[in-house]
């Protein structure tokens, strides 16, 4: 990044939208360089493309082109996306699940600016070009999932030097670590990203994924068998064996009746 401090462009065909983000950062500790607004893409397009941008803080329901097609327009040097969103529930699965930042409106002052404070963090590492590419294809994996797709069929988690991009499918189960989660499949190292375990069992389908402990999500189809032997625990396919809470065995028992009548 040229610039120490970022340069910050809000996109939103709504004037007291920007007018009230704006203020936030002004009035807040935040540091930047300049703060430049724009009503659409095409105004967007232009600041991004003669001024430079580090943080784009953008609306996706606009007229003539949404957020997606206008990122999808924009060729220049690496910048950060936040968005600013009052989309669905289903739609807001998308974009946790390609570990992007978002904010729902009415936007959220707390919310915002620890966006953009993460975004400082991860400025730096999208400088490298594979970073770059990495970033640029979660875009591409969020503006995929459409509002009528409830549940991803890939995540994106960041990591110190960029992203991993994962197959749903190939997960066998996720661990809680506090306000970590470590993932686990059937081929693969596993991972820990820094984002809480409930946050994996809001956007995983609950059809495949159950959470049989506070501390611990299972994918169901890689469950071998259910033991009381040693305490009720579930003992998957790689020889895994996690305890199954005494309050979650009904529910538990019936996701696995539910998954064996469709098998």
């Amino acid at each position: 990044m040229s610039h120490q401090l970022p340069r910050i462009l809000i996109v939103d065909d709504e004037v007291h939208n920007r007018k009230g983000i704006k203020r936030i950062i002004e009035e807040s500790d935040f540091q930047y360089d300049s703060i430049n607004e724009a009503a659409g893409a095409a105004e967007a397009r232009a600041i991004v493309n003669s001024k430079g941008v580090d943080i784009i803080l953008l609306d996706i329901n606009m007229p003539k082109e949404n957020g997606f097609e206008f990122l999808d327009s924009v060729k220049t040097s690496p910048f950060l996306t936040i968005f600013i969103t009052a989309y669905t529930e289903h739609a807001i699965r998308a974009f946790k699940a390609n570990a992007i930042d978002y904010i729902l409106k009415p936007v959220d002052e707390f919310e915002l600016l620890q966006a953009l404070q993460k975004s400082i963090g991860l400025l730096p590492l999208i400088q490298k070009s594979s970073s770059w590419l990495q970033y640029k294809q979660a875009l591409d994996q969020a503006a995929d999932l459409t509002p009528t797709q409830q549940y991803p069929g890939k995540l994106t988690l960041p990591h110190s030097a960029g992203f991993h991009m994962v197959q749903v499918q190939d997960i066998t189960h996720l661990e809680a670590d506090g306000n970590y989660t470590h993932l686990h499949f059937i081929d693969a190292p596993g991972i820990m990203t820094s984002r809480p375990i409930r946050e994996f069992e809001e956007i995983l389908d609950p059809a495949q994924f159950f959470r049989i402990h506070k501390s611990s999500i299972i994918n169901i189809y890689f469950l071998k068998s259910y033991s009381t032997s040693e305490g009720s625990e579930a003992i998957l396919t790689n020889g895994k064996r996690l305890p199954v809470s005494r309050r979650r065995l009904e529910d538990f028992m019936n996701a696995i009746n539910a998954v064996s009548r469709k098998i």
